[in-house]
């Protein structure tokens, strides 16, 4: 069976709790007859993509389903994802080395994932959606 890699990240902000890393135990959890593997990511600056990257070496995923929190009252799905991050302070209270997620790779990545039909099906299960 191939693997699905689900991750959220950890509270950050002052915040008691994350919605993504929420979210992503409830999948995983409903999804238990699938091989599923959810990891909650640190908000600590460089510390996600390695995590990222060993997972995906250990459990060769077919997909991967990345949560981040958005804005309340809507589920969004990220059609383009810039290579720019926020100059603003981790867990451990650094800021990142370089405002580049990628210091080589392009401005911008296109998802790969069905997002229309994604949307569709969420607004027919009464879900609010927007890509």
């Amino acid at each position: 069976m191939s693997e699905i890699l689900l991750t959220g990240f950890a509270p950050f902000a002052g915040r008691p709790v994350n919605g993504s890393w929420q979210a992503v135990s409830r999948l995983a959890g409903m999804l238990s007859d699938q091989a599923v593997t959810a990891m909650e990511i640190p908000v600590v600056w460089g510390q996600p993509l390695r995590m990222l990257r060993s997972q995906m070496e250990t459990h060769l995923p077919h997909t991967i389903v990345s949560l981040g929190e958005g804005k309340p009252g809507c589920f969004q799905l990220e059609m383009l994802a810039t290579n720019r991050r926020k100059p603003q302070q981790d867990n451990n209270g650094r800021l990142p080395d370089n405002l580049n997620i990628e210091p080589d790779g392009p401005p911008s990545r296109i998802s790969s994932a069905p997002l229309v039909s994604i949307r569709e099906k969420l607004r027919t299960s009464g879900v609010p959606v927007l890509l």
